[in-house]
């Protein structure tokens, strides 16, 4: 995937950093053909030993390699959240086809009961076009659910690269979400394990550490170089000390550059820190609140359960008009799809907390998949 290709582009910096005091070889072959025994090789080796530019260079490897774990973990999160999204999507769809299909069913035993009362001399033709008026939305209502589930299988499939059957995705009747949570851990495991935070953290001391760097290009250096030179009448070896202190424009005005970067970085780690704190509030608020909507939701599913079979029953006895009947029957499929919204809404407030608390995606993942499918 692309983001494993970042993580390693992102390690390769890392480990250019750690490489900041590793010698240099060079070769060098100097042929001058028109002066008798000038063709001479020179092979050199040269050492860095004191650089306060490499040093802070040196000291960036440590949090690159935790900004590439970082950015790799919060791509990964990011994965699971546009999965759970395409996943909820087809849920949604399988629980509006199964809920439609029961309204189908209804309505066709209504059909057949008024054909009977019409028979009997009971029934009017006008109760008879009411119902049939509901049945053939509903059937066509069914049709446009199943172009609609069968474009959410091929984004999960696009995104997965599997193939699924939008069958394993069908809720249960009732929902579980176990386990308690508590605001103050939550936002503890957040400060500590946010991929987010860590990366922008990271960054931060990169940009204060290549500030340094950049200000310290213009002190002393010191290296020593021991070269060997054969080929001509001069064939030695040397061992030369250096010290250098490089000025230039350039370096003074990159100073500028690194110390204005330095700033964006801590301003955008303030920001991340802010944006988080107030997302991890929300998603805890929407799992607590989500819970108790759930329940109360199951509870309007059995109403309208009641609702239907009251209404059908007052029906026959004359006391309800066929109206009301089907009026119920519609209540019922909403309230079920209704059901189905809430649970998919707490699902993806439940993963989303996980993964912003630091949860490994994989783990997060699975924990959902048990609230909603009860595996």
């Amino acid at each position: 995937m692309l983001f494993r290709s970042d993580k390693k582009l992102n390690n390769y910096q890392a480990n250019l950093a750690y490489a900041a005091f590793a010698p240099t070889l060079s070769l060098s072959l100097t042929d001058t053909s028109n002066v008798a025994n000038t063709n001479y090789n020179t092979v050199s080796i040269t050492q860095p030993i004191f650089s306060i530019e490499k040093f802070e260079q040196l000291k960036q490897g440590a949090p690159k390699e935790t900004l590439a774990e970082a950015l790799y973990v919060a791509q990964e999160q990011d994965l699971a959240s546009r999965v759970y999204v395409a996943v909820a999507n087809l849920i949604t769809q399988n629980q509006a086809i199964k809920s439609n299909q029961i309204r189908v069913n209804t309505l066709q035993k209504q059909l057949d009961r008024i054909a009977r009362m019409i028979e009997l001399g009971y029934g009017t033709v006008t109760d008879e076009r009411d119902i049939k008026v509901r049945f053939e939305q509903a059937v066509a209502n069914g049709v446009q659910l199943e172009i609609s589930r069968r474009n959410a299988v091929i984004q999960i499939m696009t995104l997965t690269n599997n193939s699924i059957d939008a069958k394993e995705f069908d809720l249960p009747e009732s929902h579980t979400l176990k386990g308690t949570f508590d605001l103050n851990r939550i936002l503890a495991a957040v400060e500590t394990s946010n991929p987010n935070l860590i990366a922008a953290r990271s960054t931060e001391t990169i940009s204060t550490l290549e500030a340094r760097r950049a200000r310290d290009q213009i002190m002393p250096t010191l290296s020593v170089t021991q070269s060997q030179r054969w080929g001509d009448t001069f064939n030695d070896s040397r061992t030369i000390f250096t010290l250098s202190m490089p000025l230039d424009a350039t370096r003074v005005v990159g100073v500028l550059s690194e110390k204005a970067n330095e700033q964006k970085a801590t301003e955008v780690r303030r920001q991340t820190e802010q944006q988080i704190n107030l997302l991890t509030n929300q998603l805890y608020e929407s799992v607590v609140l989500g819970r108790q909507a759930l329940e109360t939701k199951k509870n309007a599913v059995e109403a309208a359960k009641l609702s239907v079979d009251a209404n059908e029953r007052s029906s026959t006895a004359g006391v309800r008009t066929t109206i009301e009947v089907l009026n119920s029957i519609d209540t019922l499929y909403q309230t079920r799809n209704d059901y189905a919204s809430t649970a998919v809404n707490l699902g993806n407030s439940l993963l989303n907390l996980l993964l912003i608390s630091g949860t490994p995606p994989a783990d997060a993942v699975a924990q959902t998949q048990a609230f909603l499918f009860g595996k």
